[in-house]
């Protein structure tokens, strides 16, 4: 009977010791591990002169699973076709502001701050609006009809200074999106750029079918 309860304790305190250190571990350990999200709709910004730069807005929803701070040094973004065709390269340059208004002038507008580097706190979420600029636009370029993938890349403190894939959001544009996003006139009369909203196509198949399913309920 007392050899049973000596396992008993050993086993227990064995089991004791393996949370405990798991614990430390998951609280003070575990090494920096970023995750990004595409949450919402993606902004299209037209070039409308030769002046403008091809612009997307994300809202980006950033996740630190692990115990380690980190800094997040740098976004860019690949916008690639998936069939065939070359990649866009856009670059993390403002961040949006809580405002509907998308002023023309995006450099001297303080609805555009600059992007900086932020800190990221062990078990930390946060979420922003980033305002990516095409790298080295070409002046004729602009967005086109078809299937492509945003593909996102962070630099931060713990990947040696190299981007690293984050993410990838498959987003289809079609013709009439192009009419939004590149009206006829110059300006709309509010003087503000031309948008073109968008989800990506894995947030518009969820919703068409919970489309689908309240048109089933009963009425």
């Amino acid at each position: 009977m007392a050899v049973g309860v000596s396992i008993l304790s050993l086993l227990v305190s064995a089991i004791s010791l393996c949370v405990s250190l798991y614990t430390v571990w998951r609280t003070r350990l575990a090494p920096f591990k970023l995750t990004i999200k595409i949450s919402g709709r993606v902004a299209f910004v037209g070039n409308i002169n030769e002046e403008a730069s091809p612009t997307l807005i994300v809202p980006l929803v950033f996740s630190n699973s692990g115990a380690t701070p980190s800094f997040l040094e740098d976004l860019a973004i690949a916008f690639r076709p998936r069939t065939k065709g070359r990649d866009r390269l856009f670059r993390a340059m403002f961040e949006q502001a809580n405002s509907p208004n998308y002023a023309a002038e995006k450099v001297n507008s303080p609805e555009w701050p600059a992007f900086h580097s932020f800190r990221m706190k062990g078990e930390e979420v946060q979420t922003r609006q980033v305002v990516f600029v095409e790298y080295r636009p070409d002046a004729r370029a602009r967005f086109q009809t078809g299937n492509f993938e945003i593909v996102v890349y962070a630099r931060h403190s713990a990947c040696n200074e190299a981007f690293v894939q984050a993410c990838v959001a498959p987003i289809t544009i079609v013709a009439e999106d192009l009419a939004a996003l590149y009206p006829t006139y110059n300006r709309s009369p509010s003087g503000h750029v031309p948008l073109l909203s968008k989800m990506t196509d894995d947030c518009s198949e969820a919703f068409t079918k919970l489309v689908e399913r309240v048109s089933d309920l009963p009425k």
